[in-house]
């Protein structure tokens, strides 16, 4: 379950002070949002991917049922909302970094019901792994966390854009996928090393939490489980555009799990389809099976 919306993207040699215009090099239209990009991410990998979004009943709405029918998604519930309009992102990307700026109109991602969620619940109790986000209204997430792990499913949660309001439900996760942003909010502890995100992992795991992996940009990933304690090194990639290089590492990381990979495994094989995603333009270009396998035979090279 998850959010989509159609982003608005401008690419800008750097990014304006306040106060500043400056002139954009470029400016395109691409679907967006973390769970339709999660899920994206997940299809290239699994044949099996259910998405359950909301979209508004508009022109954005049709873009966005038109763009899953072409995805290798292999079913997906779309409710559409007469009095919200489909959601939005305004992403900036710096031209020399690939570095993004994000501001986010929910839209009808704010609006989904817990009637909404029920129609579509026998999708979600036949799930082995169910994987959301926090785009959506906090409510609903939480309603089908619930549901979710009644019904026996391996829940992942990437707390994005992070509210204190999940705290309540993180021990019904099994895995969080927090960034270092969302780690610092979550455990209130700076993070401007690896010692210091050790110390966060370990406080997000006393609220509850069974495991987690916490990404870190160019700088790797770390994990913990309570008692192991494992840190990853990012891979060099050529970047054009970081945005939604998370989703896509949450997306394959789902993915490899349900295929019966154990972390260790995951994590090495997801670190690598994000370093392919970036180097793509638009948050929902996501990478083929078939190239992340020969970056990783290459790495072992």
């Amino acid at each position: 379950m998850g959010s989509f919306n159609l982003d608005v993207v401008t690419e800008v040699e750097r990014f304006p002070f306040i106060g500043e215009t400056i002139k954009a090099i470029s400016t395109n239209f691409y679907p967006g949002g973390k769970g339709a990009n999660q899920a994206v991410a997940a299809a290239e990998l699994n044949d099996h991917v259910h998405f359950f979004a909301k979209v508004g009943d508009d022109s954005f709405g049709t873009t966005a049922e038109k763009y899953f029918s072409t995805t290798k998604i292999s079913s997906y519930t779309l409710i559409k909302d007469t009095n919200s309009k489909t959601g939005n992102a305004l992403v900036m990307v710096e031209n020399a970094t690939g570095n993004n700026s994000i501001v986010i109109d929910l839209g009808a991602n704010a609006t989904i019901s817990k009637a909404e969620i029920l129609s579509d619940i026998n999708n979600l109790q036949s799930a082995k792994i169910f994987l959301t986000q926090l785009e959506n209204n906090i409510e609903a997430t939480k309603f089908a966390i619930e549901i979710a792990k009644k019904s026996g499913c391996y829940v992942i949660l990437n707390p994005a854009p992070y509210s204190d309001q999940i705290v309540s439900h993180l021990p019904s996760v099994d895995l969080l996928v927090p960034n270092g942003t969302e780690a610092e909010l979550i455990s209130n502890i700076k993070i401007d090393s690896v010692i210091s995100a050790q110390e966060a992992i370990k406080a997000i795991h006393n609220l509850g939490v069974k495991e987690i992996v916490m990404t870190l940009g160019d700088s790797g990933a770390l994990y913990f489980n309570g008692s192991t304690m494992k840190y990853y090194k990012a891979m060099e990639a050529s970047v054009v555009d970081t945005s939604g290089a998370g989703d896509a590492f949450t997306g394959a990381l789902a993915a490899k799990l349900i295929e019966g990979k154990n972390m260790d495994e995951a994590i090495k094989f997801s670190i690598a389809y994000a370093s392919l995603a970036v180097e793509k333009k638009g948050a929902s270009s996501m990478p083929s099976r078939t190239s992340v396998d020969a970056r990783l035979k290459k790495e072992r090279m």
